[in-house]
């Protein structure tokens, strides 16, 4: 058993009680993304969950949740304007 084991089986645990359920890999990245103080980039077609994600984490962490959305073609006026705490707190580059 790994030292990171008892962390991972809690963050698995908690993402059931948000009604999500997290397989080994996403655990163990998002264990990597608190314990290393990194970002996320989670990527995949409309659908699959990477909000979901995101929004249960921060359920879990009780803090509050800025969504960026990306896309080709899509600029930093732009996506500033849907969120905003973005307009004001946050210089995107």
């Amino acid at each position: 058993m790994s030292k990171h084991q008892p962390a991972l089986e809690k963050m698995e645990r908690d993402f059931y009680q948000h009604q999500y359920v997290a397989d080994q890999s996403l655990t163990m990245a998002l264990h990597l993304v608190l314990k290393l103080e990194k970002p996320l980039l989670v990527e995949g077609p409309a659908g699959v969950g990477k909000t979901e994600i995101a929004k249960t984490l921060a359920r879990i962490l009780d803090t509050r949740l800025i969504r960026l959305q990306c896309y080709e073609g899509i600029d930093s006026q732009a996506s500033s304007l849907r969120d905003p705490h973005l307009q004001s707190d946050t210089r995107i580059e």
